[in-house]
């Protein structure tokens, strides 16, 4: 990484050890060994390893368990201590006079500094930057010798331990930034040229280094090559936006100003050892720079700082590692964390295993070190078992291991103070110093108990602790690190990248692929891997890693294999962060035997369950059903369940089963999907699999049977809530109960969750299910009971509704009025279902309706209520005069009203709102379609309220308010397009047809209309709705002139709309017969077909456009008496006799 030739002489020279010393040991690359200069072979992977470690701290002890940690990492030998003494003995006998001594509690390498190549780097990289000011020729010459020292990677033989992760980054950020100085020299002497490929180089390994790229800038601009230089700075404005959501420093804007104006480029910022305004920089004293380093001052008492706490971006004290890979999504949580460092001393950032505590903490004492005048330091306890060790690690973080790091009180004592937890209270008692615990949950008590004691004796020490629950001590302040934000399914690309989980896959990914993107291809699979993932960064990091390998595809089908999936972490990163599994491992570990219990079992929920379903579900064997509050309470501290409040509504009856009263927030209990996983393949292990499930299936069994019988009343919004919430838990025990065979109780769960389907709008769900669930029925024979009648009634309903499966729907009916002859139940749909059947049979509507008119007393109001809707609706149907319907469509909205009914009162209402339009009434409509809308939305019926809203549009351009009505339109369409309601959206289409024809606007009328035919081609569409489309195609042939097409549309909706019997829908497209009547010269058969559509429908429609604009033409072309008169024969059309008519009419 050295810059380019011209050099002096020393750089290029081959490696010499030996110079220094007998034994040199080199560790820049691989390792190295020289005795009294002759290389010395030091074999086997194990004995490198050893000898690296002691490297790492010549002349102070290291300690037993970091040498075994580091030597044989998560799978240390029986007897541990005896086998590292083993060692030792080898690699004395293989590195003759090698002086390895032994301490108390570890071993000592007594070697000076000098006689390993990584401290003489950074001492010479110390010397070289101290002399940048004043002697740059000696300051390049000691830069230059410090990086010839280097042979390949930092600590190459131990790089995958817990202990070189921190050197190694701190080597590398050091190396780098030697070379930025070395190149900062060679731009002073002119050497633009010579320098500008290799600048170029280390800008494409780093590209996101704002002072490399800066150093390239200037050498453009020193060799007037201002174009590059502008172009150069523009790459790294959007690198630094698209990647980190930042812009260039202040230095970097600067000098982009210059070369704006044309002016000559401003110098760089000062290096990281630059003197200040009072003076040059200090002499030079070489500082020891190890993990534990410390400081031994010549002349008076100072505070002594090791070299590590120097950092490269301009004299901050501390030890945190530089970061290797970009900080992605938690710019809120950072500013979050920075805010509470202000406000207390003693915060504590908690999660699961691979949430990004870690990252966040070091990022934030990053931001923050400027707060502490004697720096922010990273204390790693991952590696640290013994609770003992805890004060001594962090008194080697400090480089306090043998001195002292400040200048604290003991100096001043007789004798040095040795107990651990006493030297860090004199040590920081002054100073304003950051503490990052990291890693706490293995050791709490001892964390605990360390930092209560800290803070007791040290008024300007703060402390940063991440763990997977709380120290729980006074003073501490909890933030909690969740998952990243997630993107919605069905998100499209540019959005898909405003959402940080993906923003950190893509990041990570293009680290593997630098081909890959988020595109029209990718994107679902992408947004799939970070909603499965629950967001979790490491997860999404360990994903991303499988993209060298596989497509994002082939990661997002694989996903239910995760753990076997995500096995290829970075090398460099702790055993426990390297795997999935070794991450959920490590905290399954840290559990007692009824915690545990508690875990696997509630693995079986899916989306959550409440403490009242977990002490139903969970209790037994380990674990006691008083003690599964406490047990929870446990894993939530642990950060293994996530505690979700959900606010019930407010209620005014029963409550709902483990509900608050009063719109009380009650708590929910979920585990993330990896953490809920890992807890079913243990419950697996534990053979307790089964028998959860059933006892999973029995207790969302009962809840359904219970809501079934409040959600036609007053209390159906709670309950309603509570379905939706157990949405998961319901239909998960559904579909178990299928798949075990279980098909009595699959029949009771369908017959229990059908009128919540049709309530919350889950009717293809729920139409699916009754299917295979009937369909299992029937095939096994099955006795009928109750809940068979009942689920055939409302399969029924929800199968039309979704499908058009008129066939399905009525041989359904048919089926459970059969099997209901002998049963007895009080169910409503139970006693509905046999006038349901007969109303439904084609041919029988007249005895249906005589049928449904037999419940208009019934004692049950919401019974007589339905009755009364469907009589009114199939009265319509047969082209009854109005009143009749209105007079039943009033009854049943007193009916659902006295009973609370939200659905009900709102079917009523918008029923009754067509009405008013048909007579007329068009403001009286807009009134009571708004009314109905209300009660739909407090339902969460969304996919309604677009037709709806259309509706109300209709009636505002009848008003001639066309401003307000096209703008209704507008909202309607976008609303249909974001719940991606196609039928929806068909309407509101539909709607603007009319409007548009209405306007002579016969192309963009058709437009529409085509547009929404193609959107629901593939689907089954009731008849009526494609005999309204076909009429609304006929009209704008009609007004284009093409008469021919016109009749081609109004055969095919003719032929559909009295084939199904329907009286409004067959007057449409009489309306539509009348048009191609008039404009083809037949102004009297015109006026006879909408007379024949006014007999049709049973009256007349005043909120019909077509009728309208068609009635007011032939009356023109006729007159008023003529047109009377014609219109007066066609009256006594009915739906049986409107082919006739149309017949005679046409051909006359």
């Amino acid at each position: 990484m050295t810059p380019d030739a011209p050099r002096p002489a020393t750089v290029g020279a081959p490696h010499r050890p030996g110079t220094i010393g007998a034994v040199q040991i080199c560790v820049l690359g691989p390792l190295e060994v020289r005795v009294a200069g002759v290389p010395v072979e030091v074999g086997g992977a194990r004995l490198r390893r050893l000898l690296i470690l002691l490297a790492l701290e010549p002349g102070r002890p290291v300690p037993i368990p970091r040498l075994v940690d580091g030597v044989w990492g998560d799978d240390p030998p029986t007897g541990a201590v005896n086998a590292l003494q083993a060692l030792v003995s080898r690699l004395r006998r293989a590195v003759p006079g090698l002086p390895v001594e032994a301490r108390p509690g570890g071993y000592r390498l007594a070697l000076g500094r000098d006689a390993v190549d990584l401290h003489r780097f950074e001492t010479a990289v110390a010397a070289g930057r101290a002399l940048l000011r004043t002697d740059p020729d000696e300051a390049y010459r000691r830069l230059t010798e410090a990086l010839d020292l280097w042979r390949g990677p930092a600590l190459a033989d131990v790089a995958d331990t817990d202990v070189a992760r921190a050197p190694v980054a701190r080597l590398q950020e050091l190396r780098l930034t030697a070379t930025e100085e070395a190149v900062e020299v060679r731009l002073a002497r002119g050497e633009t040229d010579t320098l500008l490929p290799r600048l170029r180089e280390l800008v494409a390994e780093h590209p996101l280094r704002e002072r490399l790229t800066g150093q390239v800038i200037r050498a453009l601009h020193r060799s007037g090559r201002i174009p590059e230089a502008l172009a150069e700075y523009d790459r790294l404005r959007t690198r630094l936006a698209e990647q980190l959501g930042t812009d260039p420093s202040p230095e970097l804007a600067a000098l982009h100003l210059a070369l704006l104006r044309g002016d000559p480029a401003p110098p760089a910022g000062p290096t990281a050892t630059a003197p200040g305004p009072a003076g040059p920089p200090p002499a030079p004293t070489p500082a020891p720079t190890g993990p534990m380093a410390t400081a031994t001052p010549s002349g008076p008492p100072a505070a002594p700082v090791p070299a590590a706490s120097v950092a490269a971006d301009g004299g901050r004290r501390g030890n945190l590692p530089a970061g290797l890979t970009s900080f992605v999504g938690r710019r809120e949580a950072l500013d979050a964390v920075a805010d509470l460092l202000g406000r207390a001393r003693l915060v504590t950032l908690t999660g699961p295993g691979g949430a990004g505590k870690t990252r966040l903490a070091v990022e934030a004492g990053r931001r923050g070190g400027d707060r502490f005048t004697d720096g922010v330091w990273l204390v790693e306890l991952a590696s640290v078992t013994d609770p003992a060790e805890v004060a001594p690690t962090v008194l080697a973080a400090l480089g306090l291991r043998e001195t002292t790091l400040f200048t604290p009180r003991a100096a001043l004592a007789t004798s040095e103070v040795t107990d651990p937890t006493e030297r860090l209270t004199d040590a920081l008692a002054t100073r304003a110093v950051l503490l990052v615990l990291d890693n706490c949950e293995h050791l709490l008590d001892a964390t605990a108990a360390l930092v209560d004691r800290l803070l007791a004796a040290c008024p300007r020490l703060r402390v940063l602790a991440t763990s997977r629950e709380p120290l729980a001590i006074t003073g501490e302040t909890v933030r909690p690190v969740g998952p990243l934000d997630l993107p919605p399914p069905g998100v499209d690309p540019g959005r898909a990248l405003d959402y940080p989980a993906v923003r950190l896959l893509v990041d990570r990914a293009t680290a593997a692929r630098p081909d890959f993107v988020v595109d029209a291809q990718t994107v679902d699979a992408v947004v799939h891997i970070c909603r499965a993932l629950d967001g979790m960064p490491l997860a999404i990091e360990l994903a991303a890693a499988r993209l060298r390998s596989m497509t994002v595809g082939q990661v997002a089908a694989r996903l239910a294999d995760r753990f076997r999936l995500f096995t290829a972490g970075s090398r460099t990163a702790l055993p426990r962060h390297q795997t999935l599994r070794a991450v959920v491992d490590w905290s399954w570990d840290l559990l007692d035997p009824a915690e545990r219990a508690l875990w696997r079992r509630m693995a079986v929920f899916v989306g959550g369950a409440t403490l009242g379903s977990l002490e139903r579900v969970c209790a037994g064997g380990d674990l006691d059903p008083a003690d599964v509050l406490d047990r929870l309470t446990a894993l939530v501290e642990k950060s293994l369940v996530v505690t979700v409040l959900d606010p019930a509504p407010t209620t005014r009856g029963t409550e709902p089963v483990g509900a608050g009263g009063g719109g009380e927030a009650e708590p929910r209990y979920r585990m993330l999907e990896t953490i809920r996983e890992y807890g079913l393949a243990r419950l697996a292990e534990a053979g307790e699999a089964e028998s959860l499930r059933q006892r999973h299936a029995a207790e969302f069994l009962a809840l359904v049977e219970r809501a079934d019988d409040h959600l036609r009343g007053r209390d159906q919004l709670p309950w309603l809530h509570r379905l939706r919430t157990e949405h998961d838990n319901v239909h998960t025990a559904l579909r178990r109960t299928i798949s075990a065979g279980q098909t009595g109780t699959a029949v009771r769960f369908v017959a229990g969750l059908g009128w919540y389907w049709w309530l919350r709008g889950h009717r293809a769900e729920g139409a699916d299910l009754a299917e295979e669930v009937l369909t299992r029925a029937e095939r096994e024979r099955l006795t009928p009971t109750a809940a068979t009648v009942v689920a055939y009634a409302t399969g029924a309903s929800n199968l039309l509704s979704a499908r058009a499966d008129l066939d399905q729907s009525q041989r359904w009916l048919h089926r459970g009025a059969e099997v209901s002859v002998g049963l007895d139940s009080s169910a409503p749909m139970f006693r509905l279902t046999p006038p349901m059947a007969v109303a439904a049979e084609p041919g029988r509507e007249a005895a249906g309706t005589a049928r449904l008119a037999g419940f208009f007393a019934d004692a049950d109001p919401w019974v007589a209520g339905v009755a009364r809707l469907m009589h009114a609706h199939l009265c319509l149907n047969q082209g009854a005069p109005t009143t009749e319907a209105v007079d039943g469509f009033r009854a049943a909205l007193e009916l659902f009203e006295s009973v609370g009914d939200r659905w009900g009162a709102s079917a009523a209402r918008f029923s009754l709102a067509e009405l008013w339009a048909r007579a007329g009434d068009h403001a009286g409509a807009v009134d009571t379609v708004r009314w109905a809308m209300a009660q739909a939305r407090e339902l969460g019926a969304f996919e309604d309220l677009p037709g709806m809203r259309a509706r109300i549009a209709h009636q505002h351009w009848l008003l001639g308010d066309r401003e307000t009505a096209l703008a209704l339109l507008g909202e309607a369409r976008q609303e249909a397009e974001r719940l991606g309601a196609t039928e929806s959206w068909a309407a509101v289409a539909a709607t603007y047809g009319e409007v548009l024809r209405d306007r002579a606007d016969w192309a963009a009328a058709r437009d529409w209309l085509e547009r929404a035919r193609d959107r629901l081609t593939g689907r089954q569409v009731v008849p009526q709705w494609l005999a309204m489309f076909a009429t609304g195609l006929a009209h704008s042939a009609v007004g284009a002139g093409d008469p021919a097409e016109a009749r081609t549309h109004l055969a095919e909706g003719l032929a559909l709309a009295v084939d199904a019997r329907d009286a409004p829908v067959t007057a449409i497209v009489l309306v539509g017969y009348a048009d191609l009547a008039l404009r083809t010269g037949s102004a009297v058969g015109a006026a006879y077909l909408l007379g024949a559509a006014v007999g049709v429908r049973g009256g007349v429609d005043r909120s019909a456009l077509d009728e309208l604009r068609v009635t007011r033409a032939a009356r023109d072309a006729l007159g008023e008496v003529a047109f009377a008169e014609a219109s007066a024969r066609g009256r006594d059309v009915r739906v049986e006799t409107a082919r006739e008519a149309v017949r005679v009419t046409l051909d006359a």
